[in-house]
Parts: C-alpha cells; structure tokens; sequence
C-alpha cells in the first residue's frame, strides 16, 4: 500500500505529464531499485490501478511511462496552487476580498503535512520542502489580506499559534 500511495502521490505532482518508467523507478525506490525496476513498475501500476476501481483508468500508459490523465483542480495539490495563483492575480487587481477569499480556500484544502507518510519515499523531500514553502508563502498572505481588511484581533489567536510553531518566521512576528 505504501508504494501504491507513493506511485499515486508522485503521478499527482504531475497531473497530465508523461513519466518516464526510468524516473519513476528512481523516485520510488532511489538508490535501492528492485532487481526488474520496469517489471515492478509494472506490477505497483496494476495494483494501484486495482485498489481505485474505476478510477484506476486515469492511470494512463504512454509510450514511455505512465500519467494521470484527471482535471488538475480534481487534485487537492494542483487545486491549492491554483487558487493560490488567483489570489496573488486578484492582488495585481487590487482586489482584497477577493483576494482572502481565494486563499483561504486554498489553505482550507490542507489537513496535515504535505506528502504524510511518504517520508521514507526518494521524492518526497524535495517536493514536500516546495510545497510547505508554497503554504507558507500563502498563508502570510492571506495574514496581510486579512489586516488590510481590518480583521487584526480576530488574527491574533491564531498568530500566536503560528509563531510558537514558527518561531524563527520574523513575518509572523
């Protein structure tokens, strides 16, 4: 199940791209491949594609890997980016409400750290690193959103959870 989570996350991160089997095998098993890298590919593939049912047929095959062929906003990671692109266009527009609205969405789509459970999985440090910088980044956003709109002692709660958890985030100070 591990690896079927880790195949499924990996191909998420790429909603629409073709992977390569070859890549695929390194960001799965790294430095440690199995003795038929593509033939366990292969089988992880089947399985995945099994235990989703009907779902499954968004796994495509291509001429050298595999893809997930879905709307990327059906997948939370593409969705968050994607509302969090919004947001900072209704910034340009000078559009506030707008603004607190689109990324409060966004940061709502988040239940926990990015990649959880993955962390043992090659990918998975560099994505999860981008993705938490992303959320930050996001976040002391809609903090400034929400300022501009006046909503200071309603922040206040949760700006001190947020800087006993960040400490060394002079912006959240």
């Amino acid at each position: 199940r591990l690896l079927e989570r880790a195949l499924l996350a990996r191909l998420s991160l790429a909603v629409g791209e073709g992977m390569a089997r070859e890549r695929l095998v390194d960001d799965i098993w790294g430095e440690s491949p199995p003795r038929d890298g593509i033939g366990s590919l292969q089988t992880l593939v089947y399985r995945l594609r099994q235990s989703l049912g009907a779902a499954g047929s968004a796994i495509l095959t291509t001429h050298s890997g595999y893809s997930l062929s879905t709307p990327g906003d059906a997948v939370d990671g593409q969705r968050f980016l994607l509302l969090v692109a919004e947001g900072r266009k209704s910034h340009e527009a000078n559009n506030g409400t707008v603004r607190r609205e689109l990324l409060g969405r966004a940061l709502a789509l988040w239940r926990g750290p990015a990649l959880s459970g993955l962390e043992d999985i090659p990918f998975v440090a560099s994505y999860r690193t981008r993705l938490n910088a992303i959320r930050m980044s996001a976040l002391k956003e809609r903090i400034e959103a929400d300022l501009a709109a006046g909503l200071d002692a309603e922040l206040v709660p949760e700006l001190e959870g947020l800087v006993s958890e960040h400490q060394f985030e002079e912006h959240l100070w």
